[in-house]
């Protein structure tokens, strides 16, 4: 599946380890997994990373980097209080962020249930004096670590905070005997991502054979979001051929079509006709290798700007913000071709199905 969902109640720290292992990572109260994400108006591949601690060694750049920091500031490493200090830092941090954005620290570690956190979260803080000028915060398993978000006071940028905890977070698993270090991911292009990449050599996650790999040349991975455009862009071949005007959408909410069914699952569709509110769509499912074409209502979505946030790439012309949801589908088929007589159909004579 290209989205996968779980709500644990209990998560000990062998299974967080199992499922870190297998390509998910933590979304406020919940394990999440992905294959594709869509950001700044593109439709990307999510490449999770790892970095096994035990043949990890600082460069050059990055030991004066801790030489000097060290230096300079303390650090205390105990588990995550979440305080209006840190939410200030959170605050102030949030621009920075892409995609959809939690409104505040708790909300982004306990989603809007507010459950109980069954995970356990650290946190490292760096103090210059009495004053607390950085902060990242981690889950720890029995042989993993996941680190999850640094914040740092901009007045302090030049000293390199992000990269420094992410260090220090790197020292503290080494110290504990921990194996695996989780930063997240990157994705299939360059992106804001690529800071993670510099501090070491990862594994990736290898989706076709479940497994990780040592981390290579992008040019020679293979990704799901290439397939998915190759297949969208047959798709508009075709309709260029019969002369039908179309437009190409991307569905940064098509995750929640993989906990309700009756929403749209793709995050890449094609709206015949350029129709402002799209009702005939074309899109491609990925797990079955099959075009649908569909007959769709929308519905608004309604965000609760208390709760969740977008970020202002995410407001794009060709980025769609309402919730599609399937009436029915018209057919089933591995042809593009054969979508086009139920398309001219609707087309000449605003055939209803």
């Amino acid at each position: 599946m290209l989205v996968q969902y779980y709500y644990p109640n209990i998560l000990k720290p062998k299974q967080l380890d199992n499922y870190l292992s297998k390509g998910w990572f933590r979304n406020a109260n919940m394990m999440y997994r992905t294959k594709l994400i869509c950001l700044n108006s593109e439709l990307h591949s999510v490449v999770n990373i790892r970095l096994k601690t035990e043949e990890f060694q600082p460069s050059k750049k990055f030991r004066k980097i801790i030489r000097r920091n060290d230096f300079r500031f303390s650090v205390i490493y105990r588990p995550a209080i979440l305080d209006e200090e840190k939410n200030a830092l959170y605050q102030d941090h949030k621009s920075r962020f892409e995609g959809f954005i939690y409104s505040s620290l708790e909300l982004f570690f306990y989603g809007e249930e507010q459950a109980a956190n069954i995970f356990n979260t650290y946190e490292c803080c760096v103090y210059d004096g009495d004053e607390l000028i950085a902060v990242s915060f981690f889950d720890v398993g029995e042989n993993s670590m996941a680190s999850l978000l640094a914040l740092y006071k901009q007045t302090y940028r030049k000293y390199s905070l992000g990269i420094y905890t992410m260090l220090k977070e790197i020292e503290f698993a080494q110290k504990q005997g921990i194996q695996f270090y989780y930063p997240g991911y990157v994705l299939d292009q360059v992106s804001i991502f690529d800071y993670k990449l510099k501090i070491g050599t990862y594994q990736f996650y290898n989706w076709k054979t479940n497994r990780w790999k040592k981390w290579q040349l992008r040019e020679k991975m293979e990704f799901h979001a290439d397939v998915l455009k190759e297949k969208i862009a047959k798709v508009e071949k075709v309709l260029a051929e019969y002369q039908i005007d179309y437009e190409k959408l991307i569905y940064p909410l098509f995750s929640i079509g993989y906990i309700d069914y009756s929403y749209l699952r793709s995050p890449i569709f094609i709206s015949c006709f350029e129709n402002e509110i799209p009702s005939l769509v074309v899109e491609y499912w990925l797990e079955e290798e099959q075009f649908v074409l569909s007959n769709v209502s929308t519905l608004e979505f309604e965000s609760n700007p208390n709760i969740v946030e977008f970020s202002k790439n995410h407001s794009a012309e060709n980025n769609f913000f309402n919730l599609i949801c399937y009436n029915y589908n018209i057919l089933v088929t591995n042809d593009p071709y054969e979508l086009m007589d139920f398309i001219l159909e609707w087309k000449e004579e605003d055939f209803e199905f």
